[in-house]
């Protein structure tokens, strides 16, 4: 048995889960059981044996994520007996605005530390106070375990749906979906007006969903907070709300933790990240089939994303701005892509190459078109001189 402690505990946590539940995840906690994983990684998620119902909406699993590396084979590995190493810089700035790599910390390879566990359970806390669609924190549990001298945690948090399906399956070729994620996408759909998710409607699709999403990024910036990393992989979909979920916030930062100079650089760079992401998800094995130039300049997937983010701009103003980021994104990373595939590469080939597909150059264009936007519009992280010194940064 392993010594933790409580950290955090919703205080009526006794009074909404059985005792069943609460015995069976007591056994997870402490590493004697497993609960399930959906995908590779750190989150594993429990069906809670009698759901429940707080504010209104109604919980059917636990999401608890650090308590070791599994798959959907079975397979299971201790958190934090090796070191995870990202080695894919972010787009970042120095105290001055200035655009330079910034690298993440070493991580417990499947597991979390505590003070990036606790920072999801705060930042959850802050998106239910500012009634932002996210998970509803428990508990969070520190461990005597540690990593390069730090300890270990889990955290554990409601979520809706079980099993939970994340939106970034939702962009590949519907034909590959499995059941489950077909019958949860036909809900989806369902509610938003359309006859099913099939290969003729999913584009239609991803434009509800990507407006939807920038919505929501709007909402956390003005509530205080940088999303970090904006891909479809970190939200769900709530069938109850009809809002996107925001699920993972171990990385999501307070805005104030940021020099006041280059707040709004960071608020800014949410959305075009989450138009950077969106467009590489494009690339997988499953997807790039079926995604053509023509495709790309039909639907103008960067004016939804744009009209969820942007209130007070024109539409007309916003679809002139999704025309040049699409045709940028086209001509300087679509069409390497395309040769990629035709030649085959490996998956970590391309992982490789993720990477080389001028993301800086691409995060550098949509800045310099996007700020003029972004000065017109009444947030709370709004600061032209940090905006128009970016832009001094580079002319091309």
């Amino acid at each position: 048995m392993f010594n933790y402690t409580l950290d955090y505990k919703y205080d009526r946590i006794r009074e909404v889960l059985s005792d069943e539940d609460l015995g069976n995840i007591r056994h997870v906690i402490q590493f004697e059981k497993h609960a399930e994983y959906f995908s590779s990684g750190r989150t594993c998620y429990y069906k809670l044996q009698k759901p429940v119902m707080i504010h209104g909406i109604k919980y059917e699993c636990l999401k608890i994520k650090g308590l070791g590396y599994g798959n959907v084979n079975g397979y299971w590995a201790f958190p934090g007996k090796s070191c995870f190493k990202r080695k894919e810089p972010h787009f970042g700035f120095n105290e001055n605005g200035i655009v330079i790599p910034a690298y993440s910390d070493d991580a417990p390879f499947g597991g979390i530390v505590f003070s990036k566990a606790q920072n999801e359970v705060n930042n959850f806390i802050t998106l239910f106070d500012n009634a932002i669609v996210s998970l509803f924190p428990i508990a969070l549990v520190k461990y005597n375990i540690t990593f390069n001298g730090k300890p270990l945690a889990c955290n554990i948090a409601l979520c809706e749906d079980y099993p939970p399906i994340r939106m970034n399956r939702m962009l590949v070729d519907a034909h590959s979906l499995s059941g489950c994620e077909q019958s949860y996408f036909d809900k989806i759909s369902a509610l938003l007006g359309l006859a099913g998710y099939h290969s003729s409607l999913q584009f239609q699709i991803w434009t509800e969903i990507a407006t939807k999403y920038a919505n929501s990024i709007r909402k956390m910036n003005e509530a205080g907070l940088c999303l970090h990393s904006g891909g479809w992989s970190n939200i769900q979909f709530s069938l109850q709300q009809q809002q996107i979920v925001l699920i993972d916030m171990d990385s999501v930062r307070s805005l104030s933790s940021f020099p006041e100079q280059i707040r709004a650089l960071y608020a800014l760079r949410d959305i075009i990240s989450n138009l950077y992401r969106f467009f590489i998800n494009l690339y997988h094995p499953d997807t790039i089939s079926l995604v053509t130039t023509d495709l790309l300049y039909q639907f103008e997937f960067p004016y939804y994303f744009l009209c969820g983010y942007f209130r007070n701009v024109p539409s007309d103003d916003l679809f002139k701005c999704s025309v040049k980021i699409t045709r940028y994104y086209v001509h300087n990373c679509f069409t390497a892509i395309k040769a990629i595939e035709q030649k085959m590469l490996s998956l970590p080939s391309r992982e490789q190459k993720k990477m080389e597909l001028r993301m800086f150059g691409f995060y550098d264009y949509c800045f310099r078109l996007l700020y003029p936007l972004f000065l017109t519009e009444d947030t709370s992280t709004k600061n032209e001189n940090t905006l128009s010194r970016y832009v001094g940064l580079s002319d091309k």
